[in-house]
């Protein structure tokens, strides 16, 4: 199974395979790969690779969400594992 992510559209070599997503909106950056087993290792949630997200919302994060994040949330396609997060200062390269 090959997901089709919008930015892949500009890619234009063959048998190239993101290692993650990106959802709506996003600005960043995405793994690419022509190795497909290291993508499944990294994508698929059996192998549990945890990953670091610096995220920047557009009003006030509230203790609440904090702790609604850690607790997990329901998505359209299933309930999410409980996250570490918190809340931080803006880094100095963003």
């Amino acid at each position: 199974m090959r997901v089709i992510i919008p930015c892949l559209n500009y890619i234009t070599i063959k048998d190239i395979y993101p290692a993650g997503r990106l959802d709506k909106d996003p600005e960043g950056l995405v793994i690419l790969t022509d190795d497909g087993k290291l993508q499944h290792k990294i994508s698929n949630p059996k192998f549990d690779k945890e990953k670091t997200y610096i995220v920047q919302v557009d009003s006030n994060i509230t203790n609440t969400a904090i702790n609604r994040l850690t607790l997990g949330i329901v998505l359209k396609d299933g309930k999410t594992k409980p996250a570490k997060a918190k809340i931080i200062n803006q880094p100095d390269w963003l």
